[in-house]
């Protein structure tokens, strides 16, 4: 029932700046039981990334979701165009 929580806090550290903790709720929330905004939380934890200057682990983020949904397909294939 909680799990969202960390999904929500996540985006609100993200619209805050503060990505690195923004990246720890997300990946919190993938670890945890939830399941409805797991597409969700991969793609504001690799936007985090990209925005924070990690490119290498963005673009993997980014991979990774990609393999495993169709969530922002052209949204994350026009990243990975634009970063390779």
């Amino acid at each position: 029932q909680t799990d969202y929580v960390q999904f929500y806090k996540g985006i609100s550290k993200f619209e805050l700046g503060q990505y690195d903790s923004a990246i720890q709720y997300f990946d919190n929330y993938l670890y945890s039981d939830g399941t409805q905004l797991r597409d969700q939380a991969k793609w504001y934890m690799a936007l985090a990334y990209l925005v924070k200057g990690d490119t290498l682990r963005g673009k993997e983020e980014m991979i990774r979701l990609r393999k495993s949904s169709g969530y922002k397909m052209d949204e994350v294939e026009r990243i990975l165009l634009e970063i390779e």
